[in-house]
């Protein structure tokens, strides 16, 4: 494989893994919405 594209690729497959841990933890962090307000 040559150099660029190998840079390329790690380049694409760190986003997508950077952006995946992102949400991760922002959904982890998020507050749970309580019983009350999901029956109105």
């Amino acid at each position: 494989m040559s150099t660029p594209a190998l840079l390329t690729m790690l380049l694409a497959q760190g986003t997508v893994t950077f952006f995946t841990i992102y949400f991760l933890i922002k959904v982890l962090r998020s507050p749970t919405p309580s019983e009350e307000t999901e029956n109105p």
